[in-house]
């Protein structure tokens, strides 16, 4: 056969630097590649974990972020307090056919003219509505200013009673609240109707709020739901909140709720049929169901031992996963999770093995597929040191 001298010197050259090379072209790295990383977990500042039952268990048992665990105040409010702003409706009777709030002296807590009701053996007034002033207090005719914030309805009857009882005859007071200022919850973000929403004494659940302002906007899996309590802050999934009772906390009077749409996601890389970010179609997506979404394993492509899942999880969680590791500050911790999806029973972990949003699948490509692709290298190189010589003038024989 007959070659160019300088040919065969480029091809030998191109053959030598081939195996050398760092990296043959590829979507990823491989298994082995992924694998080889520092002796310790702290010194590759991440964690490789292979997916077993016990695995499968911690992370079903993981906790998160949760109102029942973040807030220690999860019953509701004992007693309604009154604040400025709110409106009472004050009604006094007394007995005997006459006295301070009869027919004749019947005058609002405003200093106007009440209505005025009387019952046999005795007679009373209601008097018109009265606004809590900025300063706490409310007046009432003959009993003066008295302290309504920070006071239950009762305490401030009691206050009147006490007031006005060496003035009038057998005084019996009855206080409500005609409007409610203080003892509200402020909803606001993906629901129907935001705004204010006042709270009940019977006790009114995360739930009761969001029904009252109209509804989620988007399905459940798709909303978020933040509740702010004197300044701490907790996010948590509606679809969560539907699910676990001990989530649908009793709304407290000052909460602010905020619903907002986070779809989730989760992206695929690597020898899968589809890469891509897919969103979950349900709060509950299996790593099978995700893997199948990204269009399964490519064969001819794909090594099956190599399906990795990448995710930050907390601390305490990555110590639970290893029993060595010790995490360097507060932050999350990168976790690699490596299915091995040749055995039979890597497809029930799968099943088993509940993704998050914004995980990140990657299929590692095999072996036979990098040297498939080196060996095309080296016939791609071949290939041109022939056409050099069937083109090429002014050769040697060997």
């Amino acid at each position: 056969m007959i070659f160019d001298r300088a040919s065969i010197f480029l091809a030998l050259a191109v053959l030598v630097a081939v195996p050398g090379c760092a990296t043959l072209p590829a979507v990823g790295p491989t298994v082995r590649e992924i694998e080889a990383a520092p002796a310790t977990p702290a010194e590759a500042g991440y964690l490789i974990v292979g997916v077993d039952d016990r695995v499968v268990n911690v992370l079903a048992h993981a906790p998160g972020d949760s109102f029942s665990g973040s807030f220690q105040n999860r019953r509701p409010s004992a007693d309604l307090r009154i604040g400025a702003g709110d409106v009472l409706q004050v009604s006094i009777w007394e007995a005997g056919g006459s006295g301070l709030f009869g027919p004749a002296a019947a005058v609002s807590a405003g200093g106007g003219v009440a209505a005025s009701q009387t019952q046999p053996g005795s007679h009373g007034s209601a008097l018109q509505p009265v606004v809590v002033s900025r300063e706490g207090f409310v007046f009432v005719p003959f009993a003066g200013r008295i302290q309504a914030i920070g006071a239950t309805p009762d305490q401030v009857r009691q206050r009147i009673e006490n007031a006005l009882r060496d003035k009038a005859i057998q005084p019996q007071v009855m206080v409500s609240l005609a409007s409610n200022g203080a003892n509200v919850a402020n909803v606001g973000g993906e629901v129907a109707r935001a705004g204010i929403v006042p709270l009940s004494l019977r006790g009114d659940r995360l739930l009761d709020v969001i029904s009252i302002a109209g509804g989620a906007r988007f399905p459940a899996h798709e909303t978020n739901v933040r509740v702010t309590r004197r300044g701490h802050g907790v996010t948590v999934s509606l679809q969560r909140i539907v699910e676990a009772s001990s989530e649908n906390i009793f709304v407290q009077p000052g909460d602010e709720v905020y619903v907002s749409r986070v779809p989730q996601t989760f992206t695929a890389f690597g020898a899968a049929g589809k890469v891509g970010q897919y969103a979950f179609d349900s709060d509950r997506l299996s790593l099978a169901e995700g893997v199948a979404r990204a269009g399964g394993l490519i064969d001819t492509q794909a090594d099956p031992a190599g399906v990795f899942l990448f995710r930050y999880e907390y601390p305490r969680v990555a110590g639970q996963l290893d029993s060595n590791f010790r995490a360097n500050g507060a932050g999350r911790v990168p976790v690699i999770y490596k299915l091995n999806m040749r055995e039979a029973n890597g497809y029930f972990f799968a099943q088993n093995f509940r993704m998050r949003d914004k995980d990140v699948i990657y299929v590692a490509n095999s072996d036979a597929t990098q040297l498939l692709k080196f060996f095309m290298l080296v016939r791609g190189v071949t290939g041109i040191v022939g056409d050099l010589t069937s083109t090429g003038t002014g050769v040697s024989r060997f």
